[in-house]
């Protein structure tokens, strides 16, 4: 998936101009959507005094489903037909339930086998892109993205009738570089996608992100679009602080339908 996010964007930028009118000069947008997600999630959180923790598969060891749609919120405000700032936001929550099969070292708890354990796990994602658009004509464009993730992972651990309690919660700032290419062939579709990404040690985490998707639009009119198309969130994360260390492989991914609208 990595490869074909980073192909697909390659391509955007070698398809010929063909003249369309852009969707939006300048002015503010938002697009809400529908992101009909899979997810697949490790993790591992070591105790305070640098134990290590047990790496866990939340959908094999704690019985969580894969499959959930959540709402997807984005707004753009285009300063001008070359610059914008993009603010985006997208939550996953979920929670399970399951009888371990075995022992759990969570944080400074440790969960025997055969206990029925209870757990949440929270993702919320914020993104802040600015993108200068250095390739803009006929509909068509290619733009340079410059941006900010924030990440807060949020999860619970609780068994043996609330007796065992551990809860482990991260907000992980990434700053990224990307690029985003959207191609208008006639008046009313246009196809697009953006990819965004941080590979390297930053602070106190190492690792990377990929965020990206493809679209495909329709143009109502002047003032709305309605498109569908395949987002990925792809986290492999270590988190190192001083008394605090965990390990991240999260990725969840799926096709999106939204509904887009600027003024």
């Amino acid at each position: 998936m990595k490869s074909f996010l980073i192909a697909a964007a390659a391509t955007l930028a070698a398809m010929p101009t063909l003249a369309a009118d852009p969707l939006y000069e300048e002015g503010f947008s938002g697009r809400l959507g529908a992101m009909f997600s899979t997810a697949d999630t490790r993790l591992r959180v070591d105790a305070g005094n640098g134990a290590l923790g047990t790496t866990i598969t939340l959908e094999d060891n704690l019985g969580y489903t894969k499959d959930k749609t959540l709402p997807m919120f984005d707004a753009t405000w285009r300063i001008n037909p070359r610059h914008r700032i993009e603010l985006g936001y997208a939550n996953l929550s979920r929670d399970a339930q399951k009888t371990i099969t075995g022992e759990i070292r969570f944080g400074d708890t440790v969960f025997p086998v055969n206990t029925n354990v209870n757990s949440k796990f929270d993702s919320e994602v914020w993104r802040l892109t600015y993108g200068w658009s250095f390739y803009r004509e006929g509909g068509n464009e290619l733009s340079l993205l410059l941006g900010l993730h924030v990440t807060g992972f949020e999860t619970k651990l609780e068994g043996a009738g609330g007796r065992l309690v551990e809860t482990s919660d991260y907000t992980v700032p990434l700053p990224t570089i990307g690029l985003q290419g959207s191609w208008a062939f006639d008046p009313q579709w246009r196809v697009g996608g953006w990819v965004q990404v941080f590979s390297l040690k930053y602070n106190d985490y190492d690792g990377s992100l990929i965020n990206g998707a493809l679209t495909a639009e329709y143009r109502i009119n002047r003032n709305f679009a309605v498109g569908a198309g395949y987002s990925v969130y792809d986290y492999n994360l270590e988190v190192n602080k001083s008394r605090s260390r965990a390990k991240f492989e999260y990725q969840f991914a799926g096709p999106v339908l939204y509904l887009n609208a600027g003024f």
